[in-house]
């Protein structure tokens, strides 16, 4: 029986095949108790939402004597550098406090710990408390996607802004569409800088493959942002795309096989790639003046 980190009392239920006609199928349930060097409340840590502008969280763990001896309690690590852990003793031997604590530089998306304490019990000498939080991004497209009516009778100009979760927004240094019927560049609107993409009149496209355009920015946080391009359906005339429908726009999130248009993770966003047979590359210094990039 796998019992993992669970603490306490286990009850699972044994399914049995017999060759009893009359009684082919019988359970047996069972119950264990685990034993444990130390108590926790909470077992698991949940840091819950962390905004990327709090400068600390954190939540404290009660810890008292399990089904062993005394205890003598050290923190071993937290494999995370953003969670610290510190140890205050409530009474000696029988119980302690755990002050977990979460500091910037906040990671992308999930924030994870999983702090191993050394317990001084010869039976169970270490003992593991897990740590979550999600950490909110540092910039998201607004709107979250581009949306392209089909056939469109005239020109067609699409915006997009980058929502940033503080007053210090990074600067877009580029911008690029992976389709060469499209264009994309970067304006400036009421003093803000805006993502224009152009799609020409009787636009349409066979691609199967998941269209989006690529935001590269100066900020650490968030130095690739990728924004999936919609053609609404014409024969429906409701919102559809070309190949797999992909989520909104984030930051952080790994790409899946078979989902292009889901949006890389930091690290393979940070990886030297070349631009798509036929994509075009804009700059924020080098697009025309007043205008998106070329058509």
């Amino acid at each position: 029986m796998a019992t993992g980190n669970r603490r306490g009392k286990l009850t699972r239920t044994i399914s049995i095949v017999t060759n009893d006609r009359g009684n082919q199928n019988a359970s047996v349930e069972c119950e264990a108790e685990i034993l444990s060097a130390l108590k926790c409340e909470p077992e698991t840590v949940n840091l819950g939402q962390v905004k990327r502008s709090d400068v600390r969280v954190e939540q404290t763990v009660k810890i008292s004597r399990g089904s062993g001896g005394r205890l003598n309690p050290k923190v071993v690590q937290t494999g995370n550098p953003a969670i610290t852990a510190e140890l205050r003793e409530i009474e000696a031997g029988e119980r302690y406090e755990l002050q977990i604590v979460g500091q910037p530089p906040w990671p992308t998306g999930m924030l994870r710990a999983n702090i191993q304490l050394e317990t001084g019990v010869e039976q169970a000498p270490v003992e593991s408390i897990t740590v979550f939080g999600n950490i909110a991004a540092r910039a998201q497209a607004n709107p979250q996607r581009f949306t392209i009516r089909p056939d469109t009778q005239k020109d067609t100009r699409l915006v997009a802004r980058l929502a940033w979760d503080d007053d210090h927004p990074g600067q877009i240094t580029e911008v690029s569409v992976n389709d060469e019927n499209l264009a994309v560049g970067v304006e400036e609107q009421g003093g803000q800088p805006v993502i224009v993409l152009s799609v020409p009149a009787g636009y349409s496209t066979a691609k199967t493959r998941g269209t989006q355009v690529t935001v590269k920015t100066d900020d650490p946080g968030v130095p690739v942002l990728q924004i999936p391009v919609f053609v609404m359906a014409a024969q429906t005339g409701t919102p559809g795309q070309v190949g797999p429908t992909p989520p909104p726009a984030r930051v952080g999130e790994p790409a899946r096989t078979g989902d292009p248009a889901r949006q890389m993770g930091t690290r393979d966003m940070l990886r030297s790639r070349t631009p798509d047979a036929g994509e075009r590359s804009v700059s924020p210094a080098s697009a025309p003046a007043g205008g998106a990039g070329p058509r």
